[in-house]
């Protein structure tokens, strides 16, 4: 996956500002957003984002797959890297020996209460909420360009539970910097911006 500076034609297309309608009208940071691209197959961990994101898709299509912060403990996160988990769900959920060792080393994966999964077309525009975790793969049939425009968490935001979990790693974070993302509010949001999502279950071991 390769980041590039937003400008040109497709800032003309994308238009930040109607996107940060979306937000109630708040500050776009042209410098925060980015092009993203990725290969036919490319994956991006299961991992979470401290800001709000609309990623808009331009090119491809990409599947995302989505875990409620209120389900942090099953993620086996890494040691190093708390914001990132170890566990790879495509490959927890498939099929061999090399599944099954992926299964035997995150048994805490089957506990999830569920797993929200959607898949982005041209044109489609995805809300991420802030701590929400998420996978991304990009679409085997080809390659995939896409446009991220975050926005920074409200200071009257609290930071959700899950962030006391990165505080034990990190007693220096300020929670005042991050965001909740558990509320009604959020979840609103993520369920207009995600019509087509459907609740599905990892695979029993």
């Amino acid at each position: 996956m390769v980041r590039a500076p937003l400008s040109g034609g497709l800032l003309a297309a994308v238009a930040p500002d109607d996107v940060a309608a979306l937000m109630g009208g708040a500050a776009v940071k042209l410098p925060n957003c980015g092009v993203w691209f990725g290969s036919a197959g490319s994956v991006t961990p299961l991992h979470y984002d401290l800001c709000h994101g609309f990623l808009c898709q331009i090119v491809g299509r990409k599947l995302f797959t989505f875990v409620a912060p209120d389900d942090t403990r099953c993620l086996h996160r890494r040691a190093d890297r708390p914001e990132v988990a170890d566990v790879d769900p495509d490959l927890w959920s498939g099929d061999g020996e090399a599944a099954a060792a992926e299964r035997a080393r995150h048994p805490a994966f089957a506990e999830l209460s569920a797993v929200w999964s959607v898949e982005l077309g041209p044109g489609d525009v995805l809300y991420t909420p802030p701590f929400w975790w998420h996978h991304v793969r990009t679409h085997d049939d080809g390659p995939a360009l896409s446009v991220l425009v975050p926005f920074d968490p409200e200071a009257d935001e609290a930071p959700h539970p899950c962030l006391t979990l990165v505080q034990s790693k990190f007693p220096e974070a300020n929670a005042a910097e991050f965001s909740n993302t558990a509320g009604e509010g959020c979840a609103a949001v993520f369920d207009a911006c995600v019509p087509r999502s459907r609740i599905t279950r990892p695979r029993p071991c």
